[in-house]
């Protein structure tokens, strides 16, 4: 198993990074990284179902979806990821817990904590989280990623995750909201993100992993790529999740149906089915004076 530490902040270029590490090599590699503040929502999500779209787009804090499944994570410079990147054997397949489970051996080791891994591969400690994870397969080859929330800002986590229940329905894939800790509220762990890292390094390299640097032989024309026309692009952060309702506040029973991201058709209370280009409803509301619900697009749609 190869050790890898990321020398970036960027989430597009961890998350990147991961997948080209998943299908651009063949060998096994734990990778470990830190990001900016930044939202990253599962595969087969819906953003706006999941968070306060308002107060992201108030502090421009950016929506990035991975290649896993599972729920929304809010990642900052107080939380510490890791990714584990194997090879699978087809005669014998790893699970899940026994992937994560190292992670709870480092945790127990090094800081002498009691940590409970969970049925949904969730670590805990005193019945908190302080770690998620989810996974995805590629060929022969399986990703699990986590987070280990350090000295995470919980108030600002909470806040992204409660989107206005009344304003978006559709079908969804749901996050869990659980209660969650900072590592660093025990004594035995520093509050630096960073001081944990290499505290980490040191300890998998006494456990036989390989320290090493990203492959000679890396594509970072395939890693640019994969930042310019995937994870930086709204068509897969934001586009990708499924159809939802769009309930504007103030009406009675008025819906807009978005489909791939993009508003198809309005409809009205008596079930007339209205379909439309947003630039002809802008017009129409603003010859009407009341460009109230365009406010309302403008401050809660990405």
């Amino acid at each position: 198993m190869k050790l890898l530490s990321s020398n970036t902040t960027n989430p597009y270029i961890n998350l990147a990074t991961e997948e080209y590490l998943l299908k651009e090599t063949d060998e096994s590699y734990l990778f470990i990284y830190i990001n900016d503040v930044s939202v990253i929502i599962g595969k087969n999500q819906n953003v706006y179902t999941e968070v306060s779209t308002e107060y992201i787009k108030n502090n421009q804090i950016p929506v990035i979806r991975r290649i896993s499944g599972g729920g929304t994570v809010v990642h900052d410079k107080g939380n510490l990821n890791f990714s584990i990147i194997l090879q699978q054997n087809k005669n014998r397949l790893v699970t899940l817990p026994e992937i994560i489970r190292p992670i709870q051996q480092f945790l127990e080791d090094c800081f002498n904590i009691e940590v409970e891994l969970t049925t949904r591969n969730s670590l805990l400690v005193n019945n908190k989280k302080v770690s998620g994870s989810a996974f995805c397969y590629h060929k022969d080859r399986l990703l699990a990623h986590g987070t280990l929330l350090i000295n995470s800002d919980l108030d600002r986590i909470s806040k992204i995750l409660h989107p206005n229940p009344y304003l978006f329905k559709g079908r969804r894939v749901k996050s869990i909201i659980s209660r969650m800790i900072n590592l660093s509220r025990f004594k035995s762990i520093p509050r630096n993100t960073k001081e944990v890292e290499e505290i980490m390094i040191e300890y998998f390299t006494r456990q036989g992993y390989i320290k090493s640097s990203l492959p000679r032989h890396t594509n970072t024309l395939y890693i640019n790529k994969l930042i310019d026309q995937k994870y930086s692009s709204w068509e897969w952060n934001i586009a990708h999740g499924p159809d939802f309702v769009f309930h504007p506040e103030g009406t009675a029973s008025d819906m807009f149906h978005v489909k791939k991201g993009r508003i198809q058709q309005l409809q009205k209370e008596d079930n007339e089915f209205v379909k439309f280009k947003l630039s002809e409803i802008e017009d129409s509301l603003l010859i009407g004076k009341d460009n109230n619900l365009i406010k309302q697009l403008e401050r809660i749609l990405l």
